[in-house]
């Protein structure tokens, strides 16, 4: 059939805004390239690719406190350090297609620590460093998300350690290598922790920091979608959403010392179930009974 020029021209528009659009809703094509080597992925979008490429450049230990937002992308830290190799202290800084090395030497430290109000976005990068204490620190700080890397290396505790602070989401994650003590360790006393689809997870932990009065401040957050190695404990926490995780071994409660209340338990595949205090509801999971727990949902959900 013949085509006028302007139906031509009008054909060629509507198939670019097609595209255009594909691009947009299709989150592994709507990338932007801020320096050569990886692409820069939108939150949410992992890239088969983590961490900096070969002759990337190398920085040692690093403090970002400038207001503002500071993006970080095909580098790598590495060295010795007595304290933390990365801190962030002010701003909001995305770290993208990073490697995080380094040997902690000292009695504390950490390979980053995000705290005194600092933000950042960490994604589609790795870890391999050894620090004193943990691979990743919370503590103060505003809102962190922990995306799409791979977390490995020797941490003397634990990889992701979330003292009291602003929330903080840690997904599409995969841990390479067990730590000394847990791979998430969860005492947010002020704001909510979302821990979801993680894979290689040998223990979480959920729990009230020691100092805190669980009858002024609640732990809360949700562990959604994980698949758990190990175990998941919950103490002195409230609230708290465990949809969809594979776990061989679930605690609730430490004998009447620190329980936990409204636990909300659904749809997870649970093998041993150890009660030892505070109240929980089910539904929907498989494996233990969970006969300690009242049926169907809490209150709060």
């Amino acid at each position: 059939m013949f085509q006028s020029s302007g139906e031509r021209i009008s054909l060629i528009w509507a198939t670019t805004v097609v595209a255009v659009a594909f691009i947009l809703m299709n989150p592994m094509m709507g990338f932007k390239i801020l320096r050569a080597g990886h692409p820069y992925a939108e939150p949410g979008t992992c890239l088969d690719t983590p961490g900096a490429p070969a002759g990337s450049p190398t920085l040692g230990q690093t403090n970002y406190f400038s207001a503002g937002t500071t993006t970080v992308s095909n580098t790598i830290f590495d060295a010795s350090h007595s304290d933390d190799l990365v801190r962030v202290n002010n701003g909001h800084v995305i770290f993208d297609h990073v490697t995080f090395r380094g040997v902690g030497t000292g009695a504390s430290g950490h390979t980053l620590e995000i705290k005194v109000g600092g933000s950042a976005e960490v994604r589609n990068s790795v870890f391999e460093g050894d620090p004193t204490e943990d691979t990743i620190q919370t503590a103060g700080n505003g809102d962190v998300l922990i995306e799409c890397n791979q977390i490995g290396g020797t941490p003397g505790e634990d990889h992701i350690d979330m003292k009291p602070g602003g929330p903080v989401t840690v997904r599409y994650n995969t841990f390479t290598v067990e730590p000394t003590f847990n791979d998430i360790q969860m005492h947010n006393a002020e704001s909510p922790v979302t821990v979801y689809q993680n894979t290689g997870m040998h223990r979480v932990f959920f729990e009230l920091p020691d100092t805190y009065d669980p009858a002024i401040y609640d732990s809360t957050g949700s562990i959604i979608d994980n698949v758990v190695l190990e175990r998941i404990w919950l103490y002195d926490v409230t609230n708290v959403l465990v949809q969809g995780n594979t776990v061989p071994e679930v605690k609730h409660g430490d004998s009447g010392l620190r329980d936990p209340e409204a636990t909300y338990f659904l749809n997870n595949q649970i093998t041993t179930f150890n009660f030892n205090g505070g109240t929980c509801y089910k539904t929907g999971n498989t494996g233990n009974a969970l006969s300690s727990c009242t049926d169907g949902p809490p209150p709060w959900y």
